[in-house]
């Protein structure tokens, strides 16, 4: 045989035993879905963009790809996987997940919420897009969306502290922002005074509380409800006979006429979202005020189920977070600590605590927990 023909023919072999030891498209995808598998995140991105780069408009190829994105972290990359996915099939349920989780991470609660609600469109009983839906609605400020989803979380996992705990800082906000359109509307009223007071009381400043309460009631003294709201603090307070007294005062008053004090028999019947809804129509003094009670009342509700709850770490600093929502800073320490005895070395908890110390002003001790968690940090 020549000398050219031979070479010929050596190189053809060669040629092919190079294309034989090339992995095919199943045995390259096989790779990759064992390298997620074993959560080898990098090596399976490499081998699902070669894939890709074959296939640019195999959805499964991008979706894969987008994951193992996500799964490094890579939340910008991933995004733009699953946008591809859901642009060339818009019932992709689980493309339309992952791109909220992503958005989320990247701190785009908008489109977030748009992913999740698509989801739940596609899926109404999506149980993992529920509470994310919820999260990136309470971050954008949408309390009273939030406060629906969950409830609607909490409606399928009675027993997640979470679900109770966000939506009763749902309605705790809602009640902030009628307190804070009373304010504008009519600064300085007995109904004003009220709201102050009972905000006091709940962070434990019963003293202020009461200074307020009486304020109140040189505005308004037939203001019913809040020789109540006195008499309730003297009796924690072992003053039974000052609570008493108060207590006959709230008595001696009118019963309200409920063809004219709608929003109040509304209250007094715990018909607090009848009273909400009727309250909405306008921005009327009494209206605001007794909107914001009526959302306090279901705040506490909220939380009240918590006690119904197994004892766990999550548990008390779900207790221990509200609190510090409430303002009650000193009370969040004993919570924490509480968790903490459970779980003694968890840093969410112990950076929990070190907050709530901040809050209560006791700083020194803030700084010695904070020095201790950086020399813990590796």
């Amino acid at each position: 045989m020549p000398g050219g023909a031979r070479q010929a023919g050596a190189l053809a072999l060669l040629v092919a035993a190079a294309a034989a030891a090339q992995p095919t498209r199943e045995e390259k995808s096989a790779q990759a879905a064992h390298a997620m598998a074993e959560e080898r995140f990098a090596e399976a991105e490499k081998l699902y963009a070669e894939l890709v780069h074959a296939e640019p408009a195999n959805a499964g190829l991008l979706l894969s790809l987008g994951i193992a994105q996500q799964s490094q972290g890579k939340h910008g990359e991933a995004a733009g996987q699953f946008r591809a996915v859901v642009k060339a099939n818009p019932g992709a349920a689980a493309a339309w997940l992952l791109l909220g989780i992503s958005s989320r991470e990247l701190k785009q609660a908008g489109e977030a919420v748009a992913a999740f609600e698509k989801v739940l469109e596609l899926d109404p009983h999506n149980r993992a897009a529920l509470p994310e839906l919820a999260e990136a609605l309470f971050s954008l400020a949408r309390y009273e969306d939030a406060a629906r989803r969950f409830y609607e979380w909490a409606g399928h996992e009675a027993a997640n502290p979470r679900a109770w705990q966000a939506l009763g800082l749902c309605y705790l906000e809602l009640a902030r922002r009628a307190a804070a359109e009373l304010e504008e509307t009519a600064p300085g009223s007995a109904w004003w005074f009220v709201l102050r007071a009972q905000e006091r009381s709940g962070q434990g400043k019963d003293a202020a509380a009461l200074a307020l309460y009486r304020h109140a009631l040189t505005l308004d003294p037939d203001l019913r409800g809040v020789h109540a709201a006195m008499a309730e603090i003297y009796l924690e307070a072992g003053r039974e006979e000052w609570a008493a007294a108060e207590e006959k005062r709230e008595a001696a008053l009118p019963s309200p006429d409920c063809s004219k004090d709608t929003l109040e028999c509304e209250f007094r019947a715990q018909r607090y979202w009848q009273l909400v809804e009727a309250s909405k129509s306008g921005r009327a003094p009494a209206g605001l005020y007794w909107r914001a009670l009526a959302y306090r009342r279901l705040a506490a509700i909220a939380f009240a189920r918590m006690d119904e709850l197994p004892l766990s770490p999550e548990l008390l600093e779900r207790k221990a977070e509200t609190l510090d929502a409430l303002g009650r800073y000193a009370a969040a320490v004993r919570m924490w600590r509480e968790a903490l005895v459970l779980a003694p070395t968890d840093p969410r908890l112990l950076g929990g605590l070190a907050r709530s110390l901040r809050g209560a002003g006791d700083w020194e001790a803030a700084r010695e927990l904070a020095a201790q968690l950086l020399q813990a940090d590796p």
